[in-house]
């Protein structure tokens, strides 16, 4: 059985509109160290993962490290069917709408990510810790990172339930970009199943210690 969520009905009737037929514009953000807090080393062999699979090209770029501003993401998102997230993220369980991504000047929250013109974009791949948890104050609102990226026009989001540790991230971004890319062109209906293989082999090297792969999941149809 392969699993995938949803946060609401109204996002998965979105979600199953088809997207544009455009080529694929793949938006790597990575930041292995960020001002005032804990560096994440493993997120350079992630950041190498997805040049294997998408090479920056005149489609495909990435913003690493002080490139990866609030302003110069939000733009680049803008013109990206496909975005990943290797960095911190931070979910505000008192005010949910400020949970964000920590980028090098701050953090790009569900309220700056509202501005965003809504529009079919494909796929959400948020490498990060609590992209998906929610808030224990407001339980029958879904108000996270991953949600957001749905209601911003993203068919698929890949994302966390909790923390995450940093050096099993790029073996999962690898399954799953390895499964995608079968065929003449990546292919993001196949999201959950990619991500399904992925932690199962994942799970396979290392079955008793469920914290490093069980907390990523698939939001989409």
């Amino acid at each position: 059985m392969i699993s995938s969520y949803t946060p609401t009905l109204s996002a998965l009737a979105r979600a199953r509109q088809k997207a544009t037929a455009d080529s694929v514009r793949h938006l790597g953000i990575g930041l292995p160290a960020t001002p005032g807090l804990p560096p994440l080393p493993a997120v350079s062999r992630e950041m190498e993962v997805l040049a294997r699979h998408f090479t920056p090209n005149q489609g495909n770029h990435q913003l690493l490290g002080s490139q990866a501003t609030r302003v110069r993401v939000a733009s680049a998102m803008t013109s990206h069917s496909w975005v990943h997230m290797a960095c911190h993220a931070r979910q505000g369980h008192i005010d949910p709408d400020r949970s964000g991504f920590a980028l090098w000047d701050g953090s790009l929250t569900i309220t700056d990510l509202a501005t965003q013109p809504g529009r079919s974009r494909d796929l959400a791949f948020l490498s990060a810790c609590q992209t998906a948890t929610g808030s224990a104050h407001h339980l029958d609102e879904a108000i996270h990172l991953a949600a957001a990226m749905l209601f911003l026009g993203y068919q698929h989001v890949i994302a966390t339930m909790w923390t995450i540790a940093d050096s099993p991230a790029h073996y999962v971004a690898d399954g799953v970009y390895a499964r995608l890319a079968q065929g003449d062109s990546p292919d993001p209906s196949r999201a959950a199943e990619a991500l399904h293989h992925a932690i199962r082999e994942l799970r396979q090297a290392d079955p008793t210690n469920p914290m490093s792969w069980a907390a990523y999941i698939h939001f989409g149809p």
